[in-house]
């Protein structure tokens, strides 16, 4: 069994022109904790050599929380040489299950039920084989299963009131039964708190990266203003000093003179 703790930041999508259902929460941030994983079991005597494992690739909450208050769909992209490989789920549990023989990276893409929510994607690597054997090792046991889960956690910077309401529901919600959920790992309140500070200072550090790169720009182009503002004027007083010199009247003063 393995993890991994990662922190993803989601933002509003400015494509999106429909204005939200509810106002935007300035300045709030709040973060979704997902759980992407596999579980994998050697077949035994039943396995040959083009179907050697069976796996189950997932997306949950830490408790499997019912997610559908927030999520729309979640859409599983496998290797290319399954018949199917793009799989949709519209409600939980988020699993797809599969036999094959070799390992691969698949792609989990997340979409809100707030469409003003970019979609997040998520890369897991399904393991067939425990960490430190190769694939040329045939596993002994069929019952112990192969698991290998990644914590992550969404950040969502200034919501929709709607949206963080739902976010916030999450926890009081009923649980969704998942196939392989007695083989997923408990994750500590310890290791939850600790992802959610390095997501929060992530996010400050992105944030203060972008008002400082827009705080530049506003001097960049203030100057930029200023600059095109002294070229005009400098035009502008040429092109009369020559009108005044190519005038009749200037003409006839400089003859009488």
């Amino acid at each position: 069994m393995s993890t991994t703790n990662t922190a993803v930041t989601s933002v509003a999508d400015p494509a999106v022109p429909s204005v939200p259902l509810t106002p935007r929460m300035e300045n709030v941030t709040v973060c979704l904790p997902l759980i992407r994983g596999s579980v994998a079991f050697y077949l035994g005597k039943k396995a040959d050599e083009f179907q050697t494992h069976r796996w189950t690739l997932y997306l949950r909450g830490p408790n499997n929380e019912d997610l559908s208050q927030v999520i729309s769909k979640v859409v599983f992209q496998l290797h290319p040489s399954f018949a199917e490989p793009t799989r949709e789920q519209t409600a939980p549990p988020y699993e797809v299950t599969e036999t094959g023989w070799g390992e691969f990276e698949a792609q989990i893409k997340v979409h809100w039920k707030d469409p003003s929510e970019n979609p997040v994607m998520f890369s897991h690597a399904i393991k067939l084989y425990p960490p430190g054997t190769v694939a040329t090792t045939i596993p002994v046991e069929t019952d112990t299963p192969v698991v290998w889960e990644s914590y992550d956690e969404v950040v969502f910077t200034d919501p929709t009131e709607s949206f963080y309401k739902q976010l916030e529901r999450l926890a009081s919600l009923p649980s969704v039964e998942y196939s392989q959920q007695a083989h997923f790992q408990q994750f500590s309140d310890t290791e939850d708190a600790q992802a959610l500070l390095e997501a929060q200072k992530f996010l400050q550090k992105e944030l203060g990266t972008v008002k400082e790169r827009l705080g530049l720009l506003d001097t960049d182009m203030g100057a930029v203003e200023e600059a095109m503002r002294a070229i005009h004027e400098k035009r502008a007083s040429k092109a009369r000093a020559a009108a005044t010199a190519a005038s009749p009247s200037a003409a006839s003063k400089k003859q009488k003179t």
